[in-house]
């Protein structure tokens, strides 16, 4: 227990996926941790307590009902718990609860299908949604259930447009490969697909919009204790460019490695998870690649701050 906390103290809970976890962050560059740390300074927040549940690739599984066999730290890509189970599975008072912090839906769509040339926007528009609005309402009515106490405010974080126009070509089709789209380069040159740009923005619009109405549906039976709070990014800040707030690659294709200051540690880890050399390891030691760096954490917690009075 940290300075200033007791058994009474109040506690911020982040319910999500690897953007609420902060992956390839150390704890202190989270979102989480930079909003939990200001908040303490005001006395309804005194003493205020951080409780972790995010991981990275969690989905919010309105529609699962299995559970994990066994514990796989939030660093690593896994979908359980879902963000239906983190909220269910929280043990504490829920009184204490003060401020939940979530977000969900991106893994419900599926990154791979996102970045896939060969996904129609039609497609794209129906999961998004599917799962930005209508499962990430569930999501609401069962955070808001379980969390009643007035005082408690819910944050709902959106996403971002993961390329763009700028992003360079060679660490774009790296990318690509990585996330098992054979054959990317061929795709990416012939006609008849969907355009790789058109799709991330469309992501980024359609989820701002969707998880949006999810908030104000939810708002409507809880009494707007729910906020919706964009990213902030702009297409300036896609990745692999200059001002980009996502982590990219080190080196230059195809002799890359993860950019982010866990990369090692998360390395060492996915071998005891998937098989060596699979695509699903591969993409395990990658991922941190088109999450937000430590400066992009500042910019969600800025906007996060901005909307709490």
């Amino acid at each position: 227990m940290g300075a200033g906390e007791n058994v009474d103290s109040p506690v911020m809970l982040v319910l999500g996926d690897s953007v609420a976890w902060g992956q390839g962050l150390p704890d202190g560059n989270k979102f989480a941790t930079l909003v939990c740390d200001q908040l303490k300074s005001r006395p309804e927040y005194a003493g205020m307590k951080l409780v972790m549940r995010a991981r990275s690739g969690a989905v919010i599984g309105a529609s699962l009902t299995t559970r994990s066999p066994r514990f796989v730290p939030s660093e690593i890509p896994w979908t359980y718990p879902t963000a239906l189970q983190q909220c269910d599975g929280y043990d504490g008072d829920p009184d204490k609860v003060r401020i939940v912090l979530l977000d969900g839906g991106i893994n419900d769509v599926s990154v791979d299908v996102i970045i896939d040339p060969r996904t129609t926007s039609a497609r794209l528009e129906q999961l998004v949604d599917d799962y930005c609005r209508r499962d990430m309402a569930i999501l609401l009515d069962r955070v808001c259930g379980k969390f009643s106490n007035p005082a408690c405010r819910v944050i709902v974080t959106g996403y971002y447009q993961i390329v763009s126009r700028a992003s360079g070509y060679a660490p774009t089709l790296k990318f690509l490969e990585l996330w098992g789209i054979s054959q990317a380069a061929q795709i990416l040159a012939a006609g008849g697909f969907s355009d790789l740009v058109d799709l991330c923005e469309l992501f980024h619009k359609r989820s701002d919009e969707a998880l949006r109405a999810a908030v104000d549906e939810a708002n409507a039976r809880w009494g707007n204790r729910i906020v919706f709070v964009p990213s902030g990014f702009t297409a300036e800040n896609a990745m692999f460019q200059e001002n980009t707030l996502l982590w990219g690659f080190r080196g230059t294709p195809p002799f890359v490695d993860a950019a982010d200051e866990l990369r090692q540690f998360r390395a060492e880890l996915c071998s005891n998870f998937y098989e060596d050399g699979s695509v699903r390891c591969t993409t395990c030691r990658f991922a941190s690649i088109g999450h937000p760096t430590a400066l992009g954490a500042i910019r969600y917690y800025e906007r996060i701050m901005a909307s709490l009075p």
